[in-house]
């Protein structure tokens, strides 16, 4: 049941078709939590009316104050925690990119939780250039 978020059941709810049951598959699992994840590094903070706090804030008000960026890892962090429950014990890590030191990239190692059972995941989160922000898993 917990292998999609809540946007992703109530979707399926919607269709014309629902699919029936899949057995459990891990990778279903990490997707759905990435594409989640994904979905709240894009939403801007206060664009939500019934929870301010849900999605990033602005990187000029955390960076640009003399932020640095493991105190936005630390927002990462928590954003996580609170918004993808499926997720918990995070460690994030800033990653320079030489190549591109406009970007913002983070390694992120949590545990995934499903039913009982639970295993440590990694990921990575590049905010580029553009204000958008990319999860690799």
């Amino acid at each position: 049941m917990f292998d999609r978020s809540l946007t992703e059941r109530l979707e399926a709810a919607t269709d014309d078709n629902p699919a029936p049951p899949k057995p459990f598959d891990r990778s279903v699992l990490l997707e759905s939590v990435l594409e989640n994840v994904r979905r709240i590094f894009n939403e801007r903070r206060g664009s939500c009316e019934t929870r301010a706090d849900y999605g990033m804030p602005d990187l000029n008000d955390v960076l640009g104050h003399g932020g640095t960026p493991a105190q936005l890892g630390l927002i990462v962090k928590e954003i996580m925690e609170t918004f993808e429950p499926r997720l918990s014990d995070a460690v994030v890590r800033f990653q320079k990119d030489p190549i591109n030191p406009l970007t913002i990239n983070f390694q992120v190692s949590a545990t995934l939780h499903y039913g009982d059972d639970s295993s440590r995941v990694s990921f990575d989160t590049i905010l580029s250039e553009d204000k958008r922000v990319r999860v690799r898993g």
